[in-house]
């Protein structure tokens, strides 16, 4: 079995997310992300089921999708994540997150600096277009986004799982 580094774990999640262009499939990106016990149709927005599906197929990572309570208040699965530091460039895979004016999430495919020495991202946002309902590769300023999100601690279980079946 070939171990996968770190960047290429990265790289298929950006690649995963690259190769549903144009897809308009929702129920396949909740069906696996929300927990089993669901019952009831699937919420209409599904930018962070589509981001959350993405980390799934690349990473095995096993989170799901959870709705706030009367005793919890996080929603969504990005409160398992580590927010990255404004400034610092995220890396392939990260999670693009925009709060206003309506919640977002992106995987972030590439990130740089152009040639005018602004930061850039390039992301593939699920439930985007114009109607929204498709995914799509979106260039974008960093600026345009609130924040991002590392992958970084998915990766690192990932690597850890390829070590453990290997010694299986």
């Amino acid at each position: 079995m070939a171990y996968k580094t770190a960047d290429e774990l990265r790289k298929e999640v950006a690649h995963i997310a690259s190769n549903e262009e144009h897809s308009k499939d929702s129920a396949k990106y909740w069906k696996e992300v929300l927990p089993s016990n669901w019952q009831g149709p699937y919420p209409k927005e599904w930018c962070g089921a589509y981001a959350l599906w993405c980390l799934h197929k690349g990473l095995n990572c096993e989170l799901i999708w959870e709705f706030a309570t009367s005793t919890k208040r996080e929603s969504g699965f990005l409160h398992h994540l580590t927010m990255i530091r404004r400034g610092v460039e995220p890396n392939i895979g990260d999670i693009a997150y925009r709060d206003k004016p309506f919640q977002h999430h992106a995987v972030v495919t590439a990130a740089g600096i152009d040639a005018d020495g602004i930061p850039f991202v390039i992301t593939q946002d699920g439930n985007s277009g114009d109607p929204p309902g498709e995914v799509l590769e979106h260039w974008n300023e960093q600026k345009h986004w609130t924040c991002f999100y590392s992958i970084q601690e998915l990766v690192e279980d990932a690597m850890s799982e390829q070590e453990t079946t290997a010694v299986e």
